[in-house]
């Protein structure tokens, strides 16, 4: 029986993603769990693999095309195989084997599709809402001859318009007028998802914060020796990570998430970092943190930074969360307050290594150490919860080297 290859959904913020490039050519033979295309989304480039072993009888969606989660882009099946119900169906009618990477059960609603009046063109609800947002309307982008009106077509229209060319399209003055200084930037997918959370997250999560300074003198001194017994580049960052994972392991109720049923309690640490890649920002996971050493936490970061930059991450890597540390000591900063990342119960924010006064007696002496603030939600976790985990996580990177790590 032939089965239809899905835009898979890819997390719970995923709408749409973009056929990047077709493995397989149609009339080709395909084996099950064979990887037949290569799909963007909003924050990974991933392989898209055949549901069944066939022939991929048919291709809907060519390369470079953005279309919704759940869309039919390709058939496989026996060849020879009639599959003009595949044609015509709706997508709620085609029949479509479960894909691996598709590890939510069920697509976030974003509407049907409506066609353009008086045109024979369709355009996505979420273009059509960024076309509005911007002052323009559909009829605008009728030049472009296209069938399908999709966000991209739109942002790529709008970008025009800001840097003054006309695209052959219909010219008309924006809502949002730019002026002398400057000019409207179309958001990307992944600057929309961030704005979008993290103003979830100020209006809807009561966040306190709770600051303290870490000595780093027995730790700096002794990283050669732990760069050794390791195996690897240990960083600063990798020292935290690790110190930060104890912590968790031995103050796991800072973990505690809210849920509208109730507290989850998560029943391992699964320790996000954030990693910036230009103005866009993901948090890939190292699970089992707890249970792994400063080399095994150091190959593994190192590892997901640089899949993060070339936005090659799976979706495993990006999913199961359940504390942020967000670090960034390597632009200088001394300190700041992040924002907790909605589903999780706090979030660390991380400054940088600095010479600080110490006091012995009579004599002043430098000293390194490193500030970090922690913040939670408070409808999970309490004020001595937090103070508790960071007394621990000051212990545990203040101990003379070999102690602990």
């Amino acid at each position: 029986m032939a089965v239809a290859i899905l835009m898979p959904k890819l997390g719970l913020t995923m709408e749409v993603g973009i056929v990047v490039s077709w493995r397989k050519k149609e009339g080709e033979t395909v084996e099950k769990d064979e990887a037949v295309l290569e799909v963007e989304t909003d924050k990974i480039v991933t392989d898209v693999q055949s549901p069944q072993s066939g022939v991929l009888l048919k291709v809907f969606v060519p390369e470079g095309t953005e279309v919704k989660v759940q869309t039919v882009l390709a058939v496989v099946g026996a060849p020879g195989e009639d599959i003009s119900a595949f044609m015509t169906a709706s997508p709620a009618d085609v029949p479509a084997a479960p894909l691996p990477q598709a590890r939510e059960s069920a697509p976030a609603p974003s509407g049907p599709e409506a066609r353009i009046e008086g045109s024979r063109q369709r355009i996505t609800p979420r273009a059509r809402k960024l076309l509005a947002d911007n002052g323009y309307s559909p009829a605008d982008l009728e030049a472009l001859g296209k069938t399908r009106i999709t966000e991209t077509d739109v942002q790529e229209f709008l970008a025009a318009r800001a840097a003054g060319g006309q695209s052959g399209l219909v010219q008309r003055a924006p809502a949002v007028a730019s002026d002398a200084s400057g000019q409207v930037k179309p958001m990307g997918r992944i600057e929309k998802i961030v704005a979008d959370r993290m103003t979830q997250s100020f209006r809807d999560i009561p966040q306190f914060s709770i600051r303290f300074v870490a000595d780093m003198d027995n730790l700096l001194e002794g990283l050669p020796a732990l760069r050794q017994s390791a195996g690897a580049p240990v960083t600063i960052n990798d020292l935290v990570l690790r110190a930060t994972a104890i912590a968790l392991s031995r103050c796991p109720d800072v973990q505690y998430q809210f849920r509208p049923e109730g507290i989850f309690v998560p029943s391992a640490v699964n320790l996000g970092f954030a990693v910036a890649m230009g103005r866009d920002l993901v948090v890939p996971v190292i699970h089992n943190a707890g249970k792994k050493g400063l080399g095994e936490i150091c190959r593994e970061a190192t590892d997901l930074a640089e899949r993060a930059k070339t936005r090659r991450l799976a979706p495993e890597d990006l999913s199961g969360g359940t504390f942020t540390v967000s670090n960034l000591g390597m632009f200088g900063i001394s300190s700041f307050v992040p924002i907790v990342n909605p589903g999780e119960g706090a979030i660390l924010g991380v400054g940088a290594v600095h010479a600080e006064p110490r006091v012995h007696g009579d004599a002043v002496t430098a000293g390194q150490a490193i500030e970090m603030t922690l913040v939670c939600d408070h409808r999970s976790v309490n004020g001595a919860t937090a103070a508790e985990f960071c007394r621990t996580l000051k212990q545990v990177l203040e101990l003379p080297q070999g102690e602990t790590w």
